[in-house]
Formats: structure tokens, sequence, C-alpha cells
């Protein structure tokens, strides 16, 4: 009902915390099928690298002002 078309991903932030754990933060923008933006969120993700490489352990909502800044 809200002209919701899809999803892209802008301002991506990485901060290593260790050679096997980081964070990854960006924002998501969700765009009506008229190309005009809905809304903005932010999302910060932390990953772990094990035996088969990065995956993620944990999603977190995040206020678009409080992401994380880049290493």
């Amino acid at each position: 009902s809200l002209g919701y078309s899809r999803t892209k991903l802008d301002v991506p932030r990485v901060k290593m915390l260790s050679s096997t754990t980081a964070l990854y933060s960006t924002v998501a923008i969700r765009l009506k099928t008229d190309g005009t933006e809905l809304q903005r969120a932010g999302f910060t993700y932390l990953l772990h690298k094990g035996g088969a490489g990065w995956k993620i352990n944990e999603v977190i909502a995040t206020d678009v002002d409080k992401l994380i800044s880049a290493d």
C-alpha cells in the first residue's frame, strides 16, 4: 500500500575488532516504485570468521546517526 519496490544499501562501514571479529554497518534505503525514498534504517552486523569463513552472528537495528565509524 505504500508503493514499496526495493531496498538498496548505502554507506558501508567496517570496523575490525580482532582478526576474527568485525562490525559491519550500513544504511538500508527503502524505495518506492517511482524511485523516491520511502524510509531509511541503520543496521549493524556482528561478523565472526571461523573455519568456513565469515558468518553473521547478530543483526542489530541501529539509528542511522549512531552507526559505527569505519577503521
